[in-house]
């Protein structure tokens, strides 16, 4: 069942969560999921709810921005956009369709047993400082959770002062550049606390995402016109094709690539050196042969994701 949860949740996404509906009545997984579901849309929110009478529900934040909510319920679910699938799934989502499942993602390898057997786990990557978060909740018997991250005494000090009054109840330990943080049964408004905290020092980029990356309307050439980011271009293949040919060097990231940076400028689309291209329609870019194939099929609307100094920014191209 967790499985078929998993498979609707978007590969590209930036936090995983999921829990079986007896576990989202426990204190501390409820405050979790509450903290979770404050970060969707509302038109999500129903469906986040549903998640309460539900067998195994899961949520997915992604990294273009757009949120996924996933449950499936016992009976009939009465949510607007919340449709049953031929998989025997209840989906509802904002702006994104979920795509390639969670589970075949490999930075998700080390959280992927507790995504699929814990009562509820969270698996989510970070902004800033750059880090990746598994946390697992197994009420009665408590929760834990490990960060990786670079600048792990720098992390640990955050976490240790956001927890303030509640260190005594969670504790901070370190094993290299490995903080595990481990609880026993809280209530829910300690619960709460807790994931606020650890949230706060974590991330504030999961509340906010990363700085938003404004581009100037090129509007020559082969973009017609513009509406903020939504741009009318004469040849989304062409555009796609200029990118793909400019986007040559791997962007590595704790030895994995994330993004193709540009070593020439793309004039059509006001795009620079060292601009980096992250996705095309909330599908990650990891390498150069994805991306001329991405080019040769694009057909209408395609949106590009791209970074420039830690900014993002999408751009919704559609040809007419």
């Amino acid at each position: 069942m967790r499985e078929r949860v998993l498979a609707k949740l978007p590969a590209s996404a930036t936090l995983i969560a999921v829990a079986s509906g007896s576990a989202l009545g426990e204190p501390e997984v409820a405050a979790a999921w509450r903290f979770a579901a404050a970060h969707v849309p509302a038109t999500l929110r129903c469906a986040v709810e549903a998640a309460r009478t539900a067998d195994d529900a899961g949520l997915a934040l992604s990294p273009a921005g757009a949120r996924v909510a996933i449950v499936r319920t016992v009976g009939a679910a009465t949510c607007p956009g919340l449709v049953l699938d031929a998989d025997g799934v209840w989906t509802a989502s904002s702006g994104v369709a979920p795509g390639d499942g969670a589970l075949d993602a490999q930075r998700f390898a080390r959280a992927r047993p507790y995504l699929l057997e814990a009562p509820a786990a969270v698996a989510a990557e970070m902004w800033t400082p750059r880090a990746t978060l598994v946390a697992v909740a197994q009420p009665p018997g408590g929760s834990w959770a490990t960060i990786d991250a670079g600048d792990g005494g720098d992390l640990e000090q955050r976490v240790q002062t956001w927890l303030d009054d509640l260190a005594p109840r969670v504790h901070v330990g370190r094993t290299g550049h490995q903080l595990v943080l481990r609880a026993e049964r809280l209530d829910g408004e300690t619960a709460a606390r807790a994931t606020d905290a650890i949230a706060a020092a974590l991330v504030p980029a999961l509340h906010e995402g990363p700085p938003r990356l404004e581009l100037a309307c090129p509007a020559r050439g082969l973009v017609d016109s513009c509406a903020g980011m939504r741009w009318r271009v004469e040849s989304l293949r062409l555009l796609l094709t200029a990118v793909a040919a400019a986007a040559v060097n791997p962007v590595l990231v704790d030895g994995r690539v994330t993004a193709l940076r540009l070593d020439a400028d793309v004039h059509a689309l006001g795009l620079v050196v060292d601009d980096e291209v992250i996705s095309v329609s909330d599908h990650p870019i990891t390498s150069e042969a994805q991306l001329h194939d991405v080019a040769a099929a694009a057909r209408v609307h395609a949106v590009l994701g791209i970074r420039r100094g830690g900014a993002v920014g999408f751009i919704d191209l559609i040809e007419e």
